[in-house]
C-alpha cells in the first residue's frame, strides 16, 4: 500500500534525545511506515511548511 504526506508520522522530541529518536525513525521507515524527522525530511532552506 503506497504511503503519502497524509500518512506521515511526526516524531517532535527534545535535542538530548536525537539518538534515540533516529533509531524509532529507522525502525518506523523498516516496517513500511512514513516517519518525518527533521534531521532527515528537512531540506536546507527549507521552513517545514512546503514541500
Amino acid at each position: 500500500m503506497p504511503v503519502d504526506d497524509q500518512d506521515r508520522i511526526f516524531l517532535c522530541h527534545a535535542s538530548e534525545d536525537k539518538k534515540q529518536v533516529l533509531a524509532i525513525y529507522h525502525q518506523l521507515k523498516a516496517a513500511g511506515f512514513n516517519p518525518w524527522l527533521d534531521k532527515m525530511d528537512l531540506l536546507p532552506g527549507q521552513n517545514g511548511t512546503e514541500k
